[in-house]
């Protein structure tokens, strides 16, 4: 099962039977008709059109072809036709058809309606174990199929008679595409916030384009400005990010010494915007623009072979830190600042000339618009002359059931040919594209060579040689303009995507955290006001205790969040008397305790779900008056 991220993505942008560059479909009727079919308090919404349909069990062919043709993946597919009971995986198998389009709309837990691209009623039936009626299906006792409003669903009853009463589209991805997707009223930082995306397909490729509504202003302004990629016919990849407020959200203690007298916030301070990373056939090189570079030059050029970069067998020469780590061929690079920009690149890389590479469409799009962090890279993994062998000592020390892997692994990489990621904001809104194309845009002989290859020779460094006859057979092919772009940038923007996740995702989770932290504050404070004007009023705080209200733990409920059931504090006269009840779904459990005198509020909550929750508390004291105070648990701020 180790293998299942590769084949997800190789299903998706393995869509085949069509050729060009992902774009929004002609019609949209079939898809328009769909989404008129959303029940009322729909949340979650999927439509595939019947090219989408198509498309994709076209690509799982493709997709079962590359299994087949490797042997380490091959006993998959028997295992997979055990479980659904036939070697023949299409959809006419199981009674579908690719010439309609499907649907499904969550509205709640256990409350899913499907529309089923019909073919053959009675061979569905017998796939899912259904039992024919006049004029309604049975799969089991609670879901239901029928022919209604000219689709064939299959839902509980109840649900089959709401269909049509709400109506949505994805018109808020800014595209369409022939899978839609929408979402609503899903909690981000205490707000119902909204998600569309649609997945444009193509032979071998697929983008993705869609925009999230109602993100935190605090959120957004990690991403920091805007800037514009630029791009040229030389060009195999780009990258840049805007890393100077993300940076800023991740250090903990900005006057801890990081070395030589050189605190965070000083390194922290001295980073300008963006980060970008350049990519050409054969090198590669990032620059950092540097507000004042005294700080970095220190750590990463003056020591270089005593500094932070020591643990990397650093080495001075000239001015430029040079790195090239033991046991880890092919892997070097150097570090210079040159006035106010620091610059990393493999000076040793001997110059070549740049081939022509003309900008794919993908490219043209990024390169015309300003984003916030954009990453493009293209090329082939296979026209690498890097010996893999090399690495045969680390590989052997790898998990068994890793090393069978490596084959597939080296294939599946060698088949990603493009790849892109960019994001930029609108307001409250993230907009983002999501780009991959691979080896199935080429024509099928191609394809076939490629199936093919031996693995042997690219694990070798042969990789040039097994695929230039290959290029020389098929000029024109989108293969040929990969091999070009060499392998620099299909394999520098990953690493790159990698790089800002690693600093994104801490950041965005201790974000949250600390979101979820003023939730209990925020709430905690709102009762002691309650609790002095209580006490004004009556000369006593409310006398009595209180159940945890919500009454089941956050952690067992959808999103680790409790729901709210406003008539819970309704019903307690304590709560009523505050005035106190909680309207969105909350990340804590509620519980109060007074003799009239003093009175305790307790916030439980865990935050992430470890099984050992905090508790924030709320004392409050009548002895001059009535007065309160918060109290954070240990450790946190």
């Amino acid at each position: 099962m180790r293998a299942l991220p590769f084949l997800v993505v190789l299903s998706l942008t393995a869509c085949h039977r069509d050729s060009g560059a992902p774009a929004a479909p002609v019609s949209t009727a079939e898809q328009d008709a769909l989404w008129k079919l959303a029940p009322a308090g729909t949340k979650l919404g999927v439509v595939v059109s019947p090219r989408g349909v198509a498309m994709l069990e076209h690509a799982w062919a493709d997709v079962r072809a590359f299994i087949a043709a490797t042997p380490e993946l091959a006993p998959m597919l028997v295992k997979l036709a055990n479980v659904v009971g036939t070697p023949d995986l299409s959809l006419a198998s199981f009674g579908l058809t690719a010439t309609k389009g499907a649907a499904m709309f969550v509205l709640g837990h256990e409350q899913v309606v499907i529309v089923v691209p019909l073919g053959d009623r009675d061979k569905f039936l017998a796939a899912v174990h259904g039992t024919k009626g006049e004029a309604t299906d049975m799969v089991d006792k609670n879901t239901a199929c029928a022919t209604t409003h000219g689709v064939y669903a299959c839902a509980s009853a109840a649900l089959l008679d709401k269909l049509g009463g709400a109506g949505l589209d994805a018109s808020a991805a800014g595209a369409r595409g022939d899978i839609e997707l929408v979402a609503h009223d899903f909690p981000i930082d205490h707000k119902l916030a909204s998600f569309a995306m649609v997945a444009q397909l193509a032979r071998g490729a697929v983008t993705v384009r869609g925009s999230i509504a109602g993100m935190p202003s605090k959120a957004l302004a990690m991403l920091g400005d805007a800037s514009q990629p630029r791009i040229d016919n030389h060009s195999s990849g780009f990258a840049l990010a805007h890393v100077k407020a993300l940076l800023a959200t991740i250090s903990d203690d900005g006057n801890r010494e990081i070395k030589y007298g050189i605190t965070q916030r000083e390194v922290v301070s001295s980073i300008g915007d963006p980060l970008t990373v350049t990519m050409l056939p054969g090198s590669y090189e990032l620059q950092l623009p540097l507000t004042n570079p005294a700080p970095l030059k220190t750590l990463l050029i003056d020591h270089c072979a005593d500094g932070p970069l020591a643990i990397l067998h650093a080495t001075a020469i000239d001015g430029t830190c040079h790195v090239s780590i033991p046991n880890v061929p092919d892997f070097a690079f150097d570090l210079w600042i040159d006035n106010t920009t620091l610059h990393i690149a493999d000076k040793s890389a001997p110059p070549a000339p740049a081939p022509t590479i003309e900008p794919s469409p993908i490219a043209k799009d990024l390169a015309a618009k300003p984003w916030q962090i954009a990453l493009y890279g293209r090329g082939s993994t296979f026209d690498s002359t890097r010996d893999l062998n090399a690495y045969s000592d680390q590989i052997k020390n790898l998990p068994p059931e890793l090393v069978r892997l490596v084959h597939p692994i080296v294939r599946a990489l060698g088949f990603l040919n493009e790849t892109a990621i960019a994001v930029n904001t609108d307001g409250d809104r993230m907009r983002f594209v999501f780009y991959l194309r691979t080896a199935w845009s080429n024509p099928d002989d191609v394809v076939a060579k490629l199936l093919a290859i031996d693995l042997d020779a690219v694990m070798a460094g042969k990789g040039m040689q097994a695929i230039k006859p290959i290029v020389d057979a098929a000029p024109d092919s989108p293969l040929a303009t990969d091999v070009r772009a060499g392998h620099v940038g299909i394999e520098t923007a990953p690493l790159f995507a990698g790089a800002i996740s690693a600093a994104a995702i801490p950041a965005v989770i201790g974000y949250m955290t600390k979101v979820k932290q003023v939730e209990a504050k925020t709430q905690l404070n709102r009762i002691g006001r309650r609790l002095v004007m209580a006490y004004g009023e009556d000369d006593t705080f409310p006398v009595g205790d209180t159940p945890l209200v919500p009454a089941s733990p956050c952690c067992s409920q959808p999103d680790h969040a409790c729901a709210i059931d406003p008539a819970a504090f309704e019903r307690d006269p304590i709560w009523r008397k505050l005035e106190f009840s909680l309207e969105a779904p909350t990340h804590y459990q509620y519980r109060y305790h007074s003799d009239g005198k003093t009175a305790d509020v307790e916030a439980i909550g865990d935050l992430d779900c470890d099984g050992a929750p905090t508790t924030y508390t709320l004392r409050a004291t009548s002895e001059h008056g009535a007065t309160f105070d918060v109290t954070s648990p240990p450790d946190v701020e």
